[in-house]
């Protein structure tokens, strides 16, 4: 994906703020066709363009800039305070709404007196949710702009691109601070598309078009992205693995990387984080499914999986054996001889009390702690995608704990 605009004037000093971080990718890309290995400009999606703008005019507030995740849960906290039974759904379609009402510059106690049941509840938890973050000194992204507006210094002006409409807020701010429009280059009348027959043969094009860039190119990487990754991942996966197949045998490393293109729960290494915490709990209330069981201590993340593989395997035959849906700590107990290491396991989680009502930071910290006693991911080398999930979990685990400490 590219834009279409001319880049030419564009120094490593301006700013360019562009309507969404796949059109900030797409500058990249193009600023890398055009410009070849000049410094690149600051690029920034509209709300990134918000916190870096308020960062650098108050490199030392003391008022906090919370993550999404952060702002989510204590949204979440006020709306429960109020009475209210939140579910994901319901808490996705809440900080929607809210960012439409900052980007329209719609005011909670507007809607107060709206009559309407709904938008007086909504308004109420917008202004609960307002108040929580003055007394945390706290502020998430939807406060930047207005912070941004009564500033006390100059700031560049930058340059817009592939905003179709700006809002209210993005059209008080720009006009406040001044921009220049990066314009769009003549369409091409000349058009190179081309139709195929099936979805195999379009796949099949590209893989042989991306195998014959990287004969020119090896030193780059292919990333393959498509709108129906999520149906249509195997077949993708299949076609280029036997197109590029002499490449793999050849350097023993595939030339592209694919999204799995899965929903989270889909993939094995979050199944079995999410098994842990599950028997976790079974372990602690005594009545552990033997599905879950089974499933955990023969899992490769936990600790010393190596080391009992085969007893363990042994283990999970005895418990088929009972043929039960769930079973009992002493049931299970005298069958663990041979698996010393996970005997010392399940009664370090078992010997555990927790309480069945807790806080969210107190969950997670509960979940935290399991996983620390479980040795989740710590025998073994983590793939890339593991990785990547698991550095995603940690770096959000340390979003919601600093809250937890305000």
């Amino acid at each position: 994906m590219w834009i279409n605009a001319n880049l030419a004037s564009l120094t490593a000093q301006d700013s360019v703020v562009l309507a969404n971080n796949r059109q900030v990718l797409a500058f990249k890309k193009t600023w890398n066709l055009q410009r070849g290995t000049s410094a690149l400009p600051q690029t920034f999606a509209w709300k990134q363009y918000l916190q870096n703008t308020w960062k650098a005019i108050n490199p030392n507030s003391s008022k906090r800039l919370i993550s999404a995740i952060e702002s989510r849960t204590l949204i979440n906290q006020s709306m429960t305070r109020l009475g209210q039974i939140v579910d994901t759904r319901l808490l996705d379609e809440v900080v929607k709404n809210m960012d439409y009402c900052h980007a329209h510059l719609i005011n909670p106690t507007q809607l107060l007196d709206s009559h309407h049941q709904n938008s007086e509840l909504f308004s109420a938890w917008m202004l609960d949710y307002q108040q929580t973050k003055l007394t945390l000194n706290v502020l998430d992204v939807n406060d930047l702009s207005t912070l941004i507006l009564n500033r006390d210094r100059e700031i560049s002006q930058p340059y817009l691109y592939g905003f179709k409409t700006l809002t209210p807020e993005q059209s008080g701010l720009f006009a406040n601070i001044g921009h220049q429009v990066l314009s769009a280059n003549q369409p091409n009348t000349h058009s190179s598309n081309q139709t195929f027959n099936t979805t195999s043969d379009e796949i099949f094009h590209v893989a042989t078009w991306a195998k014959d860039l990287h004969s020119k190119h090896p030193e780059k990487h292919i990333a393959i992205v498509s709108p129906q990754l999520n149906s249509e991942h195997h077949q993708i996966k299949s076609i280029f693995d036997q197109v590029f197949d002499d490449v793999l045998v050849g350097t023993g490393q595939k030339a592209y990387n694919i999204s799995l293109g899965l929903p989270l729960t889909d993939y094995p290494f979050i199944r079995h984080l999410l098994s842990v915490l599950q028997l976790s709990q079974q372990l602690q209330s005594n009545r552990i499914s033997t599905e879950t069981f089974n499933a955990v201590i023969t899992s490769p993340y936990i600790a010393h999986a190596q080391v009992e593989q085969s007893s363990r395997a042994l283990l999970v035959n005895q418990v088929l054996s009972w043929s039960q849906t769930h079973f009992k700590l002493n049931q299970l107990s005298p069958h663990l001889i041979n698996t010393p290491l996970l005997d010392a396991l399940i009664n370090n989680i078992s010997s555990k009390a927790v309480s069945g009502r807790q806080k969210h930071d107190q969950w997670l910290l509960s979940f935290n702690t399991y996983l620390l006693a479980w040795g989740f991911a710590t025998d073994r080398t983590l793939s890339s995608v593991e990785y990547q999930l698991f550095n995603k979990y940690q770096q959000t685990s340390l979003g919601l704990n600093q809250l937890a400490q305000i």
